[in-house]
């Protein structure tokens, strides 16, 4: 049995949360790397 949109949801899911980890852990340098260019 199937679900594609549950499958959808779940990986839009997991992609915000990899998403916001990645962010607040790499932000600040790539924000610090963008304003010394």
């Amino acid at each position: 049995m199937s679900q594609p949109l549950f499958l959808c949801v779940f990986l839009l899911f997991i992609f915000c949360m990899f998403d916001f980890f990645f962010f607040s852990k790499y932000l600040p340098r790539l924000i610090k790397i963008l304003i010394l260019k």
